[in-house]
C-alpha cells in the first residue's frame, strides 16, 4: 500500500523492524520521520504486555500528526513544538525504529559505500544505481534521517574529502572510514537542523574541520562564504553560489576537479562538475519559499543554477523525486521527457534505490519550477502572458497543497 502522503515509500518496511526494547513494561519510540516539512510516524503492534511510549517531537514549522497504519487502530495526537507526551494503551508495544530499518529510502545501505561510489570503476558494476562517472573525484550519497541525503566528496588524487550537510555524523564518519579518507571540510547549504544539525558533533570528532556556510545561523560555522567565493578541497575547486529563496542564507556548491583538465587520460564521457543544491533545487522540484520570494527562487533556479553547463550533475538534499514528478505531471501532462523520468523514478524507488543525481539539462526539460516561461506550463495554469515570478508563485502555492 503506498503512503497516503505521496512520499513514495511503502507503509510496511522492506525488512522486519528490530524487536522492541523493553524498559520494564515501557519502550522508547524513535520517530521514523523527523523531516522539517512532513511527519509520518509508524508504530508496530505486537500481542505483548502493556507499554508506555514516550514520543518526542521537535518541530518549528507545523504541528505533526501521529499515525499508525500498520496496526488495527489509529491514534492521532497533535503536538506543539518540543511537546513530550506519554501514551498508554493496553496490548500495544512500540518498537525501536530508525531509518536504517525503515523502508526503501534506506534500503540502499547508508554505510555500504561500495555500492554508491560515483567513479568509473564502480559505475560499470552498478549501472542500476545510476551513478555516473566523474573525472578526478567521486561522490558517495549517504542516506540519513527519513529522506535526507548527506554526501561524501572524495578527491581521488589526495584522498581528502568534504561532506555536505552531515546531519547524522555517525553515518558520515562510518562512510569516510570505509573509504579510507580524511574529512577536511563540511559544506553546509543552510541552517535548518536537518542539514546543519550535525555540525557541532562533527567538530568534536574532527577539531580541525572547516565548517563552511553562508549564514551565521549555521551551527559551529567557522568559515563564512559569500556568493562567488572560491576555495579548494584537495585538488577540487569549489565555488559557493548564493541561492536565497528557501532561506536567505542558502548556498549551493559547484565542484570541479583541477586535475581533470590536465589528466593524461580523462574520461570524455565522465561529468566534469557537480552541484550540491540542498533545498534550493530538487529533482523535479524546488524548496519552499520560507524566507524568500518567487523572484528569489526564480533567479536561483533559472540564472544561477540554470547558467551552469547542462551536463553538471545535481545532487539535492532530499529524496522527493517521486512526489515532485507526480505534481509536475499535473501541470505538464504532455511532457514525454517528464513521463519517462517519472517511470524511471518509480522503478528506482520500488527497488529501494536513490534517484540522484539528475543534471542541470534534465531539470530544464521536466522541472516545472525551471520552466515557468514555457507555454505548456502557462496554459495548464491558465496564466498565459503572466510573468515568470507570477507563474512561480502559483506553482509553489499548488505544490504546497499537493
Amino acid at each position: 500500500m503506498p503512503c497516503p502522503h505521496h512520499c513514495g515509500r511503502p507503509l510496511q518496511p522492506s525488512t522486519p523492524p528490530p524487536p522492541p526494547t523493553p524498559l520494564n513494561t515501557a519502550a522508547l519510540v524513535v520517530l521514523s520521520s523527523i523531516s522539517l516539512h512532513s511527519h509520518h510516524y509508524i508504530i508496530y503492534h505486537q500481542p505483548l504486555h502493556s507499554a508506555i511510549a514516550i514520543i518526542i517531537m521537535f518541530t518549528r514549522l507545523s504541528a505533526p500528526s501521529f499515525v499508525s497504519r500498520t496496526c488495527t487502530h489509529s491514534q492521532f495526537v497533535r503536538y506543539s513544538h518540543s511537546l513530550v507526551r506519554p501514551i498508554y494503551r493496553q496490548g500495544w508495544t512500540f518498537c525501536r525504529t530508525s531509518s536504517s530499518h525503515y523502508p526503501s529510502f534506506s534500503s540502499s545501505s547508508a554505510t555500504s559505500s561500495s555500492s554508491t561510489v560515483m567513479d568509473k570503476s564502480s559505475t560499470s558494476n552498478n549501472n542500476n544505481n545510476h551513478h555516473p562517472a566523474t573525472n578526478g573525484f567521486r561522490v558517495i550519497p549517504v542516506p540519513i534521517l527519513d529522506d535526507n541525503y548527506a554526501y561524501l566528496i572524495v578527491d581521488n588524487s589526495t584522498n581528502i574529502a568534504a561532506v555536505v550537510d552531515p546531519a547524522m555524523p555517525d553515518r558520515v564518519l562510518d562512510a569516510a572510514q570505509q573509504e579510507g579518507v580524511q574529512i577536511d571540510t563540511i559544506l553546509t547549504t543552510h541552517h535548518h537542523w536537518d542539514h546543519a544539525g550535525g555540525n557541532e558533533q562533527m567538530l568534536q570528532a574532527i577539531p580541525s574541520v572547516k565548517i563552511v556556510g553562508g549564514d551565521t545561523r549555521i551551527k559551529a560555522l567557522n568559515r563564512r562564504v559569500q556568493d562567488g567565493d572560491l576555495f579548494s578541497i584537495g585538488n577540487l575547486r569549489v565555488r559557493a553560489l548564493a541561492t536565497p529563496g528557501h532561506t536567505t542564507g542558502h548556498m549551493v556548491y559547484h565542484i570541479t576537479s583541477s586535475s581533470s583538465s590536465s589528466s593524461s587520460s580523462p574520461d570524455v564521457h565522465a561529468a566534469s562538475s557537480v552541484l550540491f543544491t540542498g533545498d534550493t533545487l530538487f529533482l523535479g522540484g524546488c524548496g519552499r519559499f520560507f524566507e524568500g520570494t518567487a523572484t528569489d527562487m526564480h533567479r536561483a533556479l533559472s540564472q544561477v543554477i540554470g547558467g551552469l553547463k547542462d551536463d553538471t550533475l545535481v545532487y539535492c538534499g532530499h529524496e522527493y523525486s517521486k512526489n515532485n514528478l507526480e505534481f509536475a505531471r499535473t501541470v505538464d501532462p504532455a511532457n514525454k521527457t517528464l513521463l519517462d523520468k517519472y517511470d524511471w523514478v518509480c522503478k528506482q524507488r520500488d527497488r529501494g534505490l536513490p534517484t540522484v543525481p539528475s543534471t542541470v539539462g534534465e531539470e530544464k526539460m521536466y522541472n516545472p519550477f525551471m520552466r515557468p516561461h514555457t507555454p505548456a506550463i502557462q496554459r495548464a495554469l491558465q496564466m498565459e502572458g503572466k510573468t515568470n515570478e507570477e507563474v512561480m508563485t502559483e506553482l509553489r502555492a499548488r505544490k504546497d497543497k499537493f
